[in-house]
């Protein structure tokens, strides 16, 4: 009985949205509602590894070899510590699917599973947000790599 009770649906309790003069709590609403936290954090077993949330290293699968999501905290080695805002919002911009044109890729090119042209439709309000908040977390030194090949057995 105790697991039937917990599959009952509960009421849901939405945030509420912060203003956007909020910039870091802005930032948290916006990249919690993008699930960031998900694909740039390491998970073992199916489950994201909470304190390494940001840090990037998350392995997904591809042909040829395995992608590994970027460091997105603040730490100017591996992460995004020395981008300016300009050029965090700039990176997301480049995907705007009215002007992208997506180049075809060979063998052996670096692929990305990142919604850019997804992401890219986001305001420039939106991006600030998110960059602020990156910005205010805490620096951790991961490099993680980009993407690694399947070794044959």
């Amino acid at each position: 009985m105790n697991i039937v009770l917990h599959l009952f649906p509960r009421k849901s309790s939405p945030s509420v949205k912060p203003p956007e003069s909020d910039t870091v709590g802005y930032g948290v609403y916006i990249v919690r509602a993008a699930g960031c936290v998900e694909c740039h954090t390491p998970a073992r077993h199916g489950q994201i590894d909470k304190a390494l949330s940001f840090t990037g290293g998350r392995e997904f699968g591809l042909t040829g070899g395995m992608l590994c999501s970027a460091n997105i905290t603040p730490d100017p080695e591996t992460g995004i510590g020395n981008w300016t805002q300009e050029m965090f919002v700039v990176r997301f911009r480049g995907y705007d699917p009215v002007v992208f044109t997506p180049a075809v890729l060979k063998s052996g090119d670096q692929q990305s599973i990142m919604p850019w042209t997804m992401s890219a439709g986001m305001t420039t309000a939106d991006l600030a947000a998110i960059y602020h908040y990156l910005h205010s977390l805490k620096p951790v030194k991961n490099k993680a790599l980009k993407i690694r090949p399947l070794v044959a057995k």
